[in-house]
């Protein structure tokens, strides 16, 4: 039995995968190197180091690798966070876990402050029991260190879930990984499956 869930948020509780490959799309391209939208978005759910790795050399990441995260970091809070909508159905859902007796915790690549703003949109922030951010974890995804740090201090020892939308969210490591079930966010949402829901840019009253 089920006796907690962990979440993913992006493309899982926020519309925010394509907004994050057009930060980062930008973000290389303020450096001279041209990456096309499409390889860019087949990587979001990654950690930002591990994206990094993925289009630089060793060269590269030590002269400017860790600017170029930080420089992405900027564009997307000041540019593309304010476009990310909440996913319909974030908030029911977890107030019928909380009725039924389910701890609920966030496991998400982001930093802490903008897994903050994201719990603000999506109407969440009041109702999680833990979360992990990028800021928290040796590893990030897919690495499933995200998945056995906070939430671990929180709700280990109890059978729990996971939901996540990216399949590069979650690397099969062991039999440590929780049960899991992907969720159509993100780009899904943009054919219907996963529709919007209103904006919440505050603390939920």
């Amino acid at each position: 039995m089920i006796e907690a869930v962990i979440f993913d948020v992006d493309g899982t509780l926020v519309d925010s995968v394509n907004l994050h490959a057009r930060a980062w799309v930008e973000a290389f391209r303020d450096y001279g190197i041209a990456i096309k939208f499409e390889d860019m978005r087949r990587q979001i759910g990654k950690g930002g180091d591990q994206i990094v790795r993925m289009f630089l050399s060793d060269q590269q990441i030590a002269n400017f690798g860790e600017r170029l995260e930080q420089h992405r970091a900027q564009l997307l809070k000041d540019r593309y966070i304010p476009q990310i909508e909440p996913l319909a159905g974030g908030r029911a859902l977890f107030e019928h876990l909380l009725r039924n007796g389910k701890k609920i915790a966030l496991a998400s690549s982001a930093k802490e402050d903008e897994l903050a703003k994201y719990k603000q949109i999506a109407c969440i922030d009041d109702l999680i029991d833990t979360e992990t951010s990028s800021d928290d974890a040796n590893n990030s995804k897919p690495h499933p260190d995200m998945f056995h740090e906070k939430p671990k201090a929180s709700i280990g020892g109890l059978t729990a879930g996971i939901f996540f939308n990216a399949s590069s969210n979650l690397r099969e490591s062991s039999s440590r990984n929780p049960p899991s079930v992907r969720l159509g966010g993100g780009e899904s949402a943009e054919r219907g499956c996963r529709p919007r829901a209103s904006r919440c840019d505050g603390p939920h009253a």
